[in-house]
């Protein structure tokens, strides 16, 4: 029988960790050059890993769903998310969870985010 320790299952968790922090830098070097231009290697790397914990603590599992997260941040602002309209879809439990950044992205006119973007700027 096979016994997988506890400290093996964190190492499979932690490489999977990097595996997604190195996808979703990737993606937005390649999506968002002119946002990631004025980050360091080091810093674009705990941007995203910041980014990550935050988009767990909403509740996000998909790397899909955290990386559409993570690239809000980086195009409206890292503290988007305090915003009142964004916190109403994100709290939102008529919506999936996984489906509220889509919803945000669908719900908020361009007015809307200009705002966000400007607060978040502060």
């Amino acid at each position: 029988m096979l016994i997988i320790r506890r400290e093996q299952i964190e190492a499979f968790r932690a490489a999977a960790r990097r595996r997604l922090c190195d996808r979703i830098c990737t993606l937005l070097l390649q999506m968002f050059p002119d946002h990631t231009a004025t980050f360091a290697p080091a810093d674009l790397v705990a941007f995203v890993d910041t980014g990550i914990d935050r988009g767990l603590t909403w509740g996000f599992t998909w790397d899909s769903t955290i990386g559409d997260y993570v690239a809000l941040r980086l195009q409206v602002g890292a503290d988007f998310d305090r915003e009142p309209e964004v916190r109403r879809v994100f709290e939102d439990n008529t919506i999936p969870v996984e489906q509220r950044v889509t919803a945000l992205v669908e719900r908020l006119t361009m007015a809307e985010w200009q705002a966000i973007a400007r607060r978040a700027a502060r």
